[in-house]
């Protein structure tokens, strides 16, 4: 990738994000017009995705706790996204740091973790 496109999709990536934000109420909006997931509907099991509008939601109003408890996969998700782009940003300044590990582990542990609260929380909506 050259050096002019990378600066390119540096500034363009932010503003994306900015829209995001500008647009959340039509995107919320949208999204509700769904419902449950089907999945929610038919047996009463939380997708990993459930939660996940208002996490986004709570995380925009700066309410990172009541976000987490939503949906911490958001959260996550979001710091990863934002560690990606400063990696990125970096390479165009010729630092070659990696601030996310590539590692096996790393992503099975994510798995693992990612699984256990979807299970998780399923389990507890029960007890």
């Amino acid at each position: 990738m050259s050096l002019r496109l990378r600066i390119i999709l540096a500034i363009i990536m932010p503003l994306v994000v900015l829209a995001g934000i500008f647009f959340f109420d039509t995107l919320v909006a949208i999204s509700q017009l769904t419902g449950d997931s089907r999945l929610y509907y038919d047996m009463g099991i939380q997708c990993p995705a459930c939660g996940g509008t208002r996490s986004a939601a709570a995380l925009l109003r700066g309410d990172i706790v009541r976000s987490f408890l939503y949906n911490p996969i958001v959260i996550f998700a979001c710091l990863l996204a934002l560690a990606f782009y400063t990696e990125f940003v970096l390479k165009i300044f010729n630092v070659h740091i990696k601030i996310v590990p590539r590692s096996q582990l790393f992503i099975w542990i994510t798995l693992a973790l990612f699984v256990a609260f979807y299970v998780g929380r399923n389990i507890a909506a029960f007890i």
